[in-house]
């Protein structure tokens, strides 16, 4: 395989650390076969002294196979002959079952028991475990603060199992971080529906801007084929201002409220001809604005209203992380 020059330094670089950040399929793990075939081949390093770890056992298994192939084109030295038997023990896993290796050898160190070390719980054990402790915790939460949160998913179309999800995924993020971190984040969370975030007004903004952009666009094009444009030009006028607003709570929603009362509605014939096809996609525009167009203050208020969403949902997680522990633990 042809390197590119960056993939090159990559393989060829020593004695500091590398990262390499690539899109899928931009050859990452060729890259990586390639330096672990160098360190073994020309540094001499024994493929008993390397760590290399993926997300997937997939992954895994192809790096050994690509190794094993470069290995297998070297003359057959006693070296050489050596690093392929090592091979097939040699440190190229998953992340998971690297740990579990480190789990079951040093079990001794943490301390649990030998026959604890050994056993790895089915998914489907994971599963009861889970869905044990998701019971236990529901009942050692608040009812009126639960009821409200199971309401709040099935306003959407959500079941019980979407909950169990969302408390999956968050601690899928908490268990990545340490202890310290992961009650940071989670306050850090908390805190943000107590005041109305900047970045949520931009997002607001950006969302009016985009819509008020579409409606120019249709006024352009109607504008070019009537044959008084004046009151449609007025409209564009008016939609420009809004256009040039940089902030939401200052000039948008004035300037958006100016254009409503001063301009007249789109119709839907013109010059005797049919424009219900445009009408209908700029009045779609126009209502999604005029659906969203609120104070900031009632903005702040609809934020603050789910805080308490938020605090059931994280302290129900705590308390499901806690009983999965205590479930597992039955495995001893």
């Amino acid at each position: 395989m042809d390197f590119s020059i960056p993939q090159k330094e990559a393989i060829d670089i020593r004695n500091t650390n590398v990262v390499v950040s690539a899109s899928a399929g931009s050859g990452k793990t060729a890259v990586l076969v390639e330096r672990l075939c160098q360190l073994v081949l020309k540094d001499h390093i024994s493929i008993d002294s390397i760590l290399a770890m993926t997300f997937t056992k997939d992954a895994a298994a192809e790096m050994k196979a690509r190794l094993l192939s470069k290995l297998k084109e070297q003359p057959k030295t006693d070296y050489i002959l050596q690093q392929m038997a090592l091979l097939e023990t040699a440190s190229i896993s998953t992340i998971d079952s690297f740990c579990l290796s480190i789990v079951q050898n040093y079990y001794y160190k943490i301390p649990i028991s030998y026959t604890m070390s050994k056993q790895t719980a089915s998914s489907a054990q994971t599963r009861i475990a889970f869905e044990n402790a998701y019971k236990h915790a529901i009942q050692d939460l608040d009812l009126n603060s639960y009821t409200k949160l199971k309401m709040y998913f099935h306003s959407f179309g959500k079941t019980e199992e979407d909950i169990q999800k969302y408390i999956e995924d968050i601690l899928a993020i908490i268990n990545s971080k340490s202890e310290e971190d992961a009650k940071a984040w989670m306050e850090n969370i908390q805190e943000s529906y107590t005041y109305l975030n900047p970045k949520i007004m931009e997002y607001a903004l950006k969302y009016f801007h985009n819509h008020c952009l579409a409606m120019t666009e249709i006024l352009d094009e109607v504008i070019d084929q009537i044959s008084k444009p004046e009151d449609y030009e007025i409209k564009k006028e008016y939609l420009s201002k809004c256009l040039n607003t940089t902030s939401y709570s200052d000039f948008f929603k004035s300037q958006f409220e100016l254009y409503l009362k001063n301009t007249i509605g789109f119709k839907k014939t013109i010059d005797k001809v049919d424009y219900s096809k445009y009408q209908t996609s700029f009045k779609e525009h126009e209502t999604r604005i005029v659906e969203n167009l609120f104070d900031e203050a009632f903005y702040l208020k609809d934020i603050q209203n789910h805080k308490d969403l938020v605090d059931t949902l994280f302290d129900l997680t705590n308390k499901v992380k806690l009983y999965f522990q205590l479930e597992k633990k039955k495995w001893k």
